[in-house]
């Protein structure tokens, strides 16, 4: 990047600059799911193999904060080596601001994103809690007719036991 012929030449410089950013994003992400897949297996494991989707959405949910928070370090400390590079060769480099206030664009809406995912997985949850008491309700009112039937059955039967002359 500090090359003459990429210095000089604004679409290179901006195709290189993406380029480091994907495998920096690529970088980050392998690094987060290696650390987290142990925790992931082991809840497999406990449900029989197969985690729950509402589980698995909370798993990838706190991955993509986690990534989020490896690329913007590993973005910073990027950004600081070159600073300290170019600081160091006496030169400046009004990009870097740009680039980042694009970092700080791309985190803030990488944290948006996140926070809408987990509000949605929040209404999700409370959605599918709604659901199993309604289920739990239907179930008690059809095990109290069911009781009702047999008592009224119970009862119709003692009746007829007795007889006329009873």
């Amino acid at each position: 990047m500090s090359s003459y012929l990429v210095k000089n030449n604004p679409p290179v410089l901006t195709a290189l600059q993406a380029h480091v950013s994907e495998h920096i994003a690529l970088l980050a992400r392998e690094q987060v799911e290696a650390k987290n897949a142990p925790v992931i297996q082991e809840q497999a494991q406990q449900f029989g193999g197969q985690i729950p989707p509402e589980l698995l959405q909370q798993f990838q949910a706190q991955n993509e904060k986690e990534i989020a928070e490896v690329i913007a370090q590993m973005t910073n400390d990027a950004v600081a080596e070159e600073q300290e590079y170019l600081e160091k060769t006496g030169e400046s480099d009004p990009l870097i601001d740009l680039k980042q206030q694009d970092l700080l664009l791309k985190l803030n809406d990488q944290q948006l994103r996140q926070k809408e995912q987990e509000e949605k997985f929040e209404i999700d949850r409370e959605r599918i809690k709604s659901q199993e008491e309604q289920t739990d309700k239907r179930v008690k009112t059809q095990q109290d007719i069911a009781n009702l039937r047999a008592q009224t059955t119970m009862a119709k039967a003692m009746g007829g036991n007795r007889g006329p002359n009873a």
